[in-house]
């Protein structure tokens, strides 16, 4: 039986009950701020097109099939110093223009959420090994507004 509400998942899967589980209600008093903690960026400025684009059934998601050293990449002290590479990107969003992402931010979801995959292959020689190993994946989520300027280019990603 499918168990629609996130809040009783746990009565079958008690792995769902723990405290650092998806989906999260990111709240801003008790968030506490560590300017040590950074993540950086490195090649995301620049157009990649090397992707193959599925339709997962329950997301949009775009898989990189390029040169895995030319791939965009994370960084940063968030991350113990690893260099982590793009593995694919998916998209989360509702049937409901205003409710669509996996996360909330103090309780108020937004239209989409963009979860960017990363996983370390300097550690682990593809990204299934790297899901196995506790510091092998990176999600980076990105909440995303839909407005007049952007809806023409997310059009553009529903017809691929």
């Amino acid at each position: 039986m499918l168990k629609t509400d996130e809040n009783i998942w746990q009565t079958g899967y008690p792995e769902c009950g723990l405290t650092n589980q998806s989906p999260i209600d990111i709240t801003s008093n008790v968030l506490v701020s560590n300017a040590s903690l950074r993540i950086d960026f490195l090649g995301y400025n620049q157009l990649i097109s090397q992707f193959d684009v599925s339709n997962t059934g329950h997301a949009i998601q775009f898989s990189y099939v390029g040169e895995p050293s030319e791939a965009p990449q994370i960084t940063g002290t968030a991350l113990y110093g690893d260099t982590l590479t793009l593995s694919q990107l998916h998209f989360h969003w509702g049937q409901a223009d205003n409710a669509g992402s996996e996360h909330r931010i103090n309780g108020k979801p937004f239209e989409l959420e963009i979860h960017l995959v990363h996983y370390n292959r300097d550690k682990y020689p593809t990204f299934n090994d790297a899901l196995n190993a506790h510091n092998g994946v990176a999600v980076v989520a990105v909440f995303y507004m839909i407005d007049e300027k952007n809806v023409e280019e997310l059009d553009n990603i529903v017809e691929m």
